[in-house]
């Protein structure tokens, strides 16, 4: 997901232009560049999905091998008690 770019030059001088004092342009100026900078702290990164992808595979391989061990036992057991060795 990409943004609109956001220019805090642009944005000052228009502010400037319409007769807003340049203390209070740079002000706002500096408030939205800190909320477009917070913005960008928060955005996930290729390498976050990259480790949560090795993350969530390492959790589905040992779920699996749970399962399957799970059902073994149960197959071992059932044959067990079938051919009354129990």
């Amino acid at each position: 997901m990409t943004g609109i770019p956001f220019d805090a030059d642009e944005f000052y001088t228009a502010l400037v232009e319409s007769g807003v004092s340049e203390a209070k342009a740079n002000a706002l100026t500096k408030s939205i560049v800190r909320l477009e900078n917070a913005k960008l702290e928060d955005l996930t990164t290729k390498r976050d999905l990259a480790e949560t992808k090795v993350d969530l595979t390492r959790i589905i391989l040992i779920v699996g091998i749970c399962v399957g061990s799970a059902q073994l036992v149960i197959i071992f057991m059932l044959l067990m008690k079938m051919t009354g060795k129990t």
